[in-house]
């Protein structure tokens, strides 16, 4: 899958049961089993879980916060397309956008 740029490998982590999204560029060795790990029960769930993620971090509700941004970003949110952001104020010199992430770290990769 691809966030923002970023290609990331979507797995299900058998030992921690649950789907965890690696960023490819950090990863270092890959094992490829000749098992498959995942029972049938899990396997549904694991598509329903995939076919919905809109971002990197996956599982979990998504939140939601709103930004107020002055100065040169400015130019920069009025002009860049985000899937999860939109401008819900805008006041001239200042805007305030309204963001949808699932873990904090996508908000502070915004400041």
């Amino acid at each position: 899958a691809n966030f923002n740029g970023y290609w990331y490998l979507l797995a299900y982590d058998a030992v921690d049961d649950r789907v965890k999204s690696f960023r490819i560029n950090d990863m270092v060795d890959i094992e490829i089993m000749d098992e498959d790990p995942v029972d049938e029960s899990k396997k549904d769930e694991l598509h329903r879980s995939l076919s919905s993620t809109v971002s990197s971090w996956v599982g979990g509700e998504m939140k939601r916060v709103r930004l107020m941004v002055e100065g040169d970003a400015v130019r920069y949110f009025r002009r860049k397309s985000y899937d999860m952001i939109e401008i819900v104020e805008d006041n001239g010199d200042s805007i305030v956008i309204e963001a949808g992430y699932f873990n904090d770290i996508e908000i502070l990769r915004l400041l």
